[in-house]
């Protein structure tokens, strides 16, 4: 070894760092660190709503795709060691109507769902028609049947037709026809998704003769209801998770306008969630206390600094809770001016947001239990009980479910009812509260409770069925036997009234303090999105008539071709005039929809159809292709293109007044 190697030491280059998507905030103080964090938190937040998602698709239609997967079992009387025996001339082919709703993504992962169950029976073989793919009879044959109908047995074939509204009658019915030819040699299931609110079998006799309805067996599967699932997707997403960001009122009921209001789309509720979610991290710097867990709440408050500790001050609810220590000036001063003692109380808070969640997903279900107890006892009319959903959606808003009216409504009904069944109440309570005391320790004060209600509940009920005592002449037995029953039953009475009317007074107690608004806690302004809602509007609500007044309007700048540009001779005269706008520079290269659109915004509230016309021929008279000279009836046809065209997005209306005249339905430049 050389002299000159002998003192060399060698340096790896550094491998370049991972780029934090997130960027410091705090006007730049925020740590590299907590940046990190931050990031990290929103990563395992969308990775645990996707499992959420995961799990609700699975389970929301569980018993569907097990009834589906039996009528393809028993079709046929075929067992799966059995042969085929294949049916008489006449014999109708299975035909489920699946009943799904309207979003045709979910939809999808339905049959999907459907499909892996049904090909774990090796037997089966499974075609999806598509109406976009199936024009006609023979691209059917030719794409999906080519390799099966030359064959002279098959187990089973199962075709799914997802989007049976959309096929073309004629086609579906040749189809159906082929179908029943080869039904003697091939045992054919027919599996047609329904996508209207159309019950029963009312879709196929609207649109289809009654000689290819009678070759067709129906039977009716329902999916689960969209306000159904709609309870369990809120249930598991934004209530049952103690730690985790929550919405609040203007996005929960933007998510819900998403999938049960205009929408009805699963995967816009779950992109608007996804959304909130990344707003919610990227731009609020104490989001890093949201999935705070007790065992790394110390090394999280290492991550804050004085800029997140005055954040902290300055919310509302803090200084809210500054205001109620005034009593005690020294204990106040610490919240306005010593760190360390803010710090040392976030866990505090942090706990008992997580409590609050907790209880408060404990009283809902209790309330949902209640509405069922009293439609069975009081015969309610299922359109007055409100869903999980819509009483999630009360106790969002002010001053909370707790104090709502309809809780008190529920609570007098409860006084209604006969006595003797508070005990089965009372034993469904005691049964939700004991599966979940070994993992919500702060409930079990509530069980014991409740526990003690129907206890008594028992007693009460063994005094009844209780022998009196024997005594000693039989007419002095029977005369003590009526007294006694008499008064046992008086007694009994009042007991059953006054555990009726002391659980009552529980409950409203219970439902105060627990469903109570979120706002009453300590900086619940770190655990709840409560963003403008424009911010989701503008991501996932395109504003289509503005972009279309644009697009007409600014065509030059939409098309960007060389045709169309504006020349102008004097740049100073356009510097000079403020007022200057593109959409007022009319060209003869534009669209001829896009000349009628500006010229009407010339006009006032009636445009005169001969003057407009007039306006547009000047204007595309100076096309000049070929030195050909337009002829009369092109402009006409033109103009009667373009103007409908501005009729049917709704630009411009007939007028009742003058039959000559168009009325403007649009005002101002957007």
């Amino acid at each position: 070894m050389s002299d000159l190697t002998k003192g060399s030491v060698f340096f790896l280059p550094k491998k370049p760092g991972e780029r934090v998507p997130f960027e410091p905030l705090l006007e730049g103080q925020e740590s590299s660190k907590a940046t990190r964090t931050r990031y990290d938190d929103y990563i395992k937040a969308i990775q645990c709503l996707e499992k959420k998602i995961e799990n609700f698709l699975l389970t929301v239609n569980e018993s569907a795709i097990s009834d589906l997967c039996n009528f393809v079992k028993n079709t046929y009387n075929k067992g799966e060691n059995s042969i085929f025996n294949p049916p008489n001339r006449f014999y109708a082919l299975p035909t489920a109507l699946v009943f799904a709703g309207i979003d045709k993504e979910e939809n999808t992962r339905f049959f999907k769902c459907v499909t892996q169950k049904l090909q774990q029976n090796n037997f089966n073989h499974i075609v999806f028609l598509n109406s976009m793919d199936c024009a006609d009879l023979k691209r059917i044959e030719k794409q999906h049947f080519k390799h099966i109908l030359g064959l002279k047995s098959l187990s089973k074939l199962i075709i799914i037709i997802q989007d049976f509204e959309y096929f073309i009658p004629e086609v579906l019915e040749n189809f159906i026809y082929l179908c029943s030819h080869y039904q003697d040699r091939i045992p054919i299931v027919l599996m047609l998704g329904i996508t209207t609110c159309i019950r029963g079998i009312d879709p196929l006799h609207e649109n289809y003769s009654y000689s290819v309805v009678r070759l067709l067996k129906p039977e009716p599967f329902y999916l689960q209801s969209q306000k159904a699932r709609c309870d369990d997707l809120v249930s598991q997403c934004l209530i049952e998770d103690a730690q985790c960001m929550k919405v609040g009122e203007e996005t929960y009921e933007f998510l819900l306008d998403m999938f049960i209001g205009r929408k009805f789309s699963l995967s816009l509720f779950v992109s608007s969630l996804k959304y909130a979610l990344m707003h919610y991290f990227y731009t609020n710097p104490l989001s890093i206390l949201t999935t705070i867990e007790p065992e790394v709440i110390h090394s999280r408050l290492n991550l804050l600094n004085e800029n997140h500790v005055e954040m902290i001050r300055m919310q509302i609810s803090f200084r809210e809770y500054v205001e109620s220590k005034l009593h005690q000036p020294a204990e106040a001063r610490q919240l306005l001016c010593d760190d360390y003692y803010v710090k040392s109380l976030l866990p505090t808070f942090c706990q008992n947001m997580a409590i609050y969640h907790q209880r408060f997903a404990i009283a809902l279900e209790f309330v949902i239990f209640l509405q069922e107890f009293l439609q069975e006892c009081l015969n309610y009319d299922v359109n007055k009980l409100k869903s999980k959903y819509e009483l999630y959606s009360i106790a969002l808003k002010k001053p909370g479910l707790g104090e709502n009216e309809y809780i008190q409504i529920l609570l007098d009904d409860l006084i209604k009812i006969d006595p003797k069944k508070i005990g089965e109440l009372l034993q469904t309570f005691v049964s939700l509260l004991k599966t979940i005391l070994d993992h919500v320790e702060n409930i079990k004060q509530e069980y014991e409770d409740f526990y003690q209600f129907l206890v008594r509940s028992r007693e009460i009920e063994n005094d009844l069925t209780r022998p009196s005592a024997s005594t000693r002449s039989a007419t002095t037995k029977i005369k003590n036997k009526e007294s006694t029953i008499l008064q046992k039953i008086e007694k009994i009475g009042d007991d059953y009234k006054q555990l009726v009317i002391d659980v009552v007074n529980y409950l409203a107690i219970f439902f105060d303090e627990n469903l109570r608004h979120y706002s009453t806690n300590t900086l619940f302004e770190i655990f709840y999105y409560q963003e403008d809602i424009s911010i989701l509007e503008c991501a996932f609500v395109p504003k289509i008539r503005s972009a279309i007044h644009a697009a007409l309007g600014l065509s030059t700048e939409y098309i960007n071709c060389n045709c169309c540009m504006v020349e102008s001779d004097d740049e100073s005269n356009e510097k000079d005039d403020d007022d200057w706008d593109s959409r007022e520079q009319i060209l003869s290269t534009h669209n001829d929809t896009s000349i009628l659109y500006k010229l009407h915004l010339q006009c006032g509230k009636l445009i005169n159809v001969r003057d407009w016309l007039d306006s547009f021929e000047n204007v595309i008279s100076k096309e000049n292709l070929e030195n050909r000279k337009l002829n009369e009836k092109e402009i006409v046809a033109r103009f009667i293109k373009g103007f409908e065209e501005l009729k049917l997005i709704g630009i411009i209306g007939s007028s009742s007044r003058k039959t000559d005249h168009f009325k403007r339905l649009s005002w101002g430049k957007l």
